[in-house]
Parts: C-alpha cells; sequence; structure tokens
C-alpha cells in the first residue's frame, strides 16, 4: 500500500498539475494505469500461501476519532526523532539542549520551505512535482491512517526526509553569500558536535 503513496498517487497527480509535454504526460499516465491494473492482477494470482502471502497484515484503514490525537502526537515526536532534533527536557544551555534546539530549526525551515513550494507547483517538471507532492503526501497519511502504534512506525515518515530533500537540492535557489554562510555554519557545528560527541568520560 505504501507504494500507492510513494509511487503511484504523485506521479499520477503530477500528470494533471505539472509543466510538461501534454503528450508525454499522456504516456505516462497511461503506462501507469497499466502497471496498476497489472500489478492487481498479479497479486490476486499469486496472494496465497503457495505464493506470496502475508498473513495478519491487513488494507489499511482511517483512525478512528479517539486516536486521532495520539496519531497527531506520534506524527511529531517521529520526525523530532528522525530529524535529531528532539530538546524536549534538555538543559537550554548544555551542548545537547543546543545542537537538537538547532536540529529543530532545520526541520522547521525543511518544512517551509516544502509547503511554501506548493504555491507553484504547475512551475515544476513532472518529476519535481512528484518529489514534492511524495514528500509530503504520507505526512496526511500517517495521521489518519490506523497504521501508527508507537516509535516503531514512524519508519513509515523516512520517505518525507529523503523525497524532500532531492526535491530542494533540485530546486532551491540559495544566493552565493548565504551559501558560504551555510557552509561554515554547518562545517563548525559538524566539527564542534564531533568533539562533544567523542569526549572522554571520567565518571567511574
Amino acid at each position: 500500500d505504501i507504494t500507492i503513496y510513494l509511487f503511484f498517487l504523485p506521479i499520477a497527480l503530477s500528470c494533471f498539475i505539472a509543466n510538461e509535454n501534454a503528450k508525454d504526460k499522456f504516456v505516462i499516465f497511461s503506462s501507469l494505469v497499466f502497471s496498476y491494473f497489472l500489478f492487481k492482477l498479479i497479486l490476486h494470482f499469486t496472494n496465497s500461501a503457495d505464493f506470496f502471502y502475508l498473513p495478519g497484515v491487513g488494507s489499511p484503514t482511517f483512525v478512528s476519532y479517539d486516536k486521532l490525537t495520539f496519531n497527531i502526537s506520534l506524527l511529531f515526536k517521529g520526525l523530532l526523532i528522525l530529524f535529531n532534533a528532539d530538546f524536549f527536557s534538555k538543559i537550554i544551555s548544555s551542548p545537547e539542549g543546543i545542537f537538537s534546539s538547532l536540529k529543530f530549526t532545520s526541520l522547521v525551515i525543511f518544512f517551509i520551505l516544502l509547503i511554501s513550494s506548493l504555491i507553484k507547483i504547475r512551475k515544476f517538471s513532472l518529476v519535481d512535482a512528484a518529489l514534492l507532492i511524495a514528500s509530503l503526501i504520507m505526512i496526511p497519511a500517517y495521521a489518519l491512517s490506523d497504521k501508527p502504534v508507537d516509535e516503531g512506525t514512524t519508519r513509515y515518515l523516512i520517505p518525507v526526509i529523503i523525497f524532500g530533500s532531492i526535491f530542494l537540492c533540485r530546486n532551491a535557489n540559495v544566493p552565493k553569500i548565504s551559501n558560504i554562510v551555510l557552509w561554515f555554519f554547518s562545517i563548525s557545528i559538524s566539527a564542534y558536535s564531533l568533539i562533544y560527541v567523542n569526549q572522554p568520560d571520567f565518571l567511574f
């Protein structure tokens, strides 16, 4: 099911909104639909104990209203874990607290850049539009499904970072001066973080 969210839907939607040749979009969309029906046909004949069968894995359903707040909380916590930006309960002046706060800032900037790009999604190529949709579609899909049960299920959010990073690398326009400042800042923080992480522990 996750392949539908990460590949089929983003590419299908991009065929309708991306800035691409109409003929190319028609060919891609037709191929996509044909592949989907072929997938369903193969699954129909092989979904048995003699071929490929996953007992206990049912189709996803919408989350119950009572569990919605839990899903949203787990979504936020999962993003903090993936960005290593969980600054809660950490001492503000400690290196760990500072690093976590900086990483949380990068998390916020990451999503600001992605969400702001939605405004001009029609100007992107089919590939870039699909990457942008794939990077954001798992957020509502995760929050509104019944699959999130614990911190381990936050692995479903990993594609958000992967596709989002690829999209930003392809489309982010950073001025030269800002780029130099960011490089210097990143190298400085990484060097200090490396020293902090590898400092000896003299407590016995």
